[in-house]
């Protein structure tokens, strides 16, 4: 049997399935949780973007990143796209995560909570790269700036403990996360010999 079949096999049985009620369940839960009413759950939920980074970094960590992203891989998978960093179209967005950190000593700036005490290489990379000007960077350096802001982002967001408004404040920023890892995944498949 193709795996087209198997896919198309199970989502006929999964919607042969009875109601579990679970969504429903599972809104009530977590208004209840974040103490808003059930409508801003469902509003969360149409957004997407929090469910498209859940589904996209496994994918991303398992082809790129040799089955798992730690902050001493990231000048490594940086490197691997050096040469192409024109070619993925991704200055805009790093340059987007540039511009909300670049300020990080205001007591306003997320940058300390997006780190948590975190002291490896890659930190101080991306602190190199926010103490000049955006141009100034190499295309390597941007990269692991890049990339240890989306693992940071990712950590943070499956790891710690977010409430409905920081999910929806933080929007933008996670759909960029998703957009440079659907780019870099993409740019990785058509380097790699098949």
């Amino acid at each position: 049997m193709s795996d087209t079949n198997k896919y198309r096999n199970a989502i006929e049985e999964s919607r042969d399935l009875p109601d579990s009620k679970l969504t429903e369940r599972v809104v009530k839960w977590l208004a209840n949780r974040w103490d808003v009413p059930p409508g801003y759950v469902d509003e969360f939920f149409e957004m997407q973007a929090s469910t498209y980074f859940l589904l996209v970094w496994p994918i991303f960590e398992q082809k790129v990143c040799d089955g798992f992203m730690e902050t001493g891989k990231m000048r490594n998978i940086a490197m691997k796209f050096t040469d192409c960093y024109d070619e993925l179209a991704i200055d805009d967005i790093l340059r987007r995560f540039y511009d909300r950190y670049k300020d990080r000593n205001l007591p306003e700036s997320n940058w300390a909570s997006l780190c948590q005490n975190d002291h490896w290489e890659a930190k101080s990379t991306s602190e190199r790269v926010l103490n000049q000007p955006w141009n100034k960077s190499k295309p390597t350096d941007k990269l692991q700036f890049g990339l240890y802001v989306i693992y940071r982002f990712r950590n943070n967001i499956f790891h710690g403990n977010k409430k409905i408004f920081e999910w929806l404040q933080n929007r933008p920023q996670i759909e960029d996360c998703v957009m440079v890892l659907l780019k870099l995944t993409e740019q990785y498949d058509r380097m790699s010999p098949q």
